[in-house]
């Protein structure tokens, strides 16, 4: 028998100072039954650090070709390539090559450390990839915001911090920016 996945119905008011981005989103996000919360709520964050109209969960979790979360160009090529979790450098290089802009969202505990240190000098040669780590504590303290339907307000100040609220619970936490941000690039004008 096959384990399905959860499905979340999710409402994201997005207040990105930072950015200068004030948008509502409404997501449908399916956690994968090897998944744990905490990730899911990681995707979420990430899909708020860098919302924007076309920006969309897209691979699965096991594909090595797709990103999990993307935004395309008008010519199809990515505009931005979102990988989860302690990547590997293939999947980093794959990325910073095939987008114009390549983002880790890292998390792991100790071994967090261990990765970077061995992936750190790897990793600046890239200059349109960012890594952004979550410490355990970080991501625990979003647990008690997923559910089956989430109603979540994220605000982003100036410095990238994050404030989440979904009327009974409060919490803020710091990324910590390991490779510096970039700014994303701006999507082509049409001809």
């Amino acid at each position: 028998m096959t384990l399905k996945s959860d499905i979340h119905k999710v409402t994201l008011d997005i207040a990105d100072l930072q950015r200068g981005y004030f948008a509502r989103h409404k997501l449908t996000v399916a956690r994968h039954p090897s998944e744990t919360e905490e990730r899911l709520m990681l995707r979420l964050i990430a899909f708020a650090m860098n919302a924007s109209e076309g920006l969309h969960f897209h691979g699965e979790l096991c594909n090595q070709d797709e990103p999990e979360l993307c935004e395309l160009e008008l010519d199809g090529r990515y505009r931005l390539w979102v990988e989860f979790g302690l990547a590997d450098e293939r999947r980093i290089k794959r990325a910073c090559q095939r987008a114009s802009l390549a983002r880790v969202y890292a998390y792991g505990g100790r071994d967090l450390a261990q990765w970077w240190q061995q992936l750190q000098g790897k990793c600046a040669q890239y200059q349109n990839l960012s890594v952004i780590a979550f410490d355990n504590a970080a991501l625990t303290s979003l647990l008690p915001f997923a559910a089956r339907t989430m109603d979540l307000a994220v605000n982003i100040d100036e410095d990238g911090g994050l404030e989440l609220s979904d009327g009974q619970h409060e919490v803020s936490i710091s990324p910590d920016f390991l490779q510096p941000r970039r700014a994303a690039p701006a999507l082509a004008e049409d001809d």
